[in-house]
């Protein structure tokens, strides 16, 4: 799996404001702070899009809209009171930016209704991170900073084709899968829409990966 990743900070027209066009790179914010007296930081990553490559395993999950909690600036996007959602395991290698493991709970499938917002169309359906942990410390500042992501730290441990999940926060999960039917290669999308710092941020990623369907078992679950 591999493919450029980028991040958009949605226009904001707020009454009386000029419309800024969207940015992605937190360098530019940075110094913008800069400007304003603020202590200026170094971007934990180069300058995006990056291009990054790795494995993981992305797990579909049906979930109620009345378990999903969003931003007031969003609404869920369902059919039937039904939302898609995805518990999704990355383990991202050399030449990446950094090199780390994460887990991610996108728990909904969402669009923008504040019109004080402008998201950029054409990108397709939009998750709502919940959560995300990660073994990397840059990894997080950048998730942080560019994506507006809630996340934590956690310690990963893999053995074969199974994964136990130990964050700080107390969170503890534990899943195993097993391969199943021919490879074959195709085209990879995810997109994701945060509500941060008073700011919204859409996060896309698109590349190649080679796919093989699996079954998945849930060990362990606590948080």
């Amino acid at each position: 799996m591999d493919g450029p990743t980028q991040a958009h900070e949605a226009d904001r027209a707020r009454l009386g404001a000029p419309r800024e066009r969207s940015r992605a790179s937190s360098l530019v914010r940075a110094s913008r702070q800069a400007a304003l007296g603020e202590t200026k930081v170094s971007a934990p990553y180069p300058k995006p899009p990056w291009r990054t490559y790795g494995n993981g395993l992305a797990i579909p999950c049906i979930v109620p809209t009345h378990d999903v909690r969003v931003p007031d600036e969003f609404s869920v996007v369902s059919s039937m009171r039904r939302t898609l959602g995805m518990l999704v395991y990355l383990e991202y290698v050399e030449p990446s930016p950094v090199v780390h493991r994460q887990l991610l709970w996108l728990s909904a499938v969402v669009r923008c209704t504040d019109p004080s917002y402008r998201v950029p169309e054409g990108i397709g359906p939009k998750y709502y991170v919940a959560r995300m942990y990660s073994d990397s410390e840059r990894s997080l500042e950048a998730a942080r900073s560019e994506w507006a992501l809630p996340n934590g730290l956690a310690r990963f441990h893999r053995l074969g084709n199974r994964i136990e999940v130990n964050a700080e926060d107390g969170t503890h999960l534990a899943f195993s899968w097993k391969p199943w039917g021919f490879r074959f290669h195709a085209p990879t999308q995810l997109a994701t829409l945060q509500k941060g710092l008073g700011r919204i941020v859409c996060f896309s990623a698109e590349g190649r990966a080679e796919v093989q369907l699996a079954t998945y078992r849930l060990e362990a679950f606590e948080s």
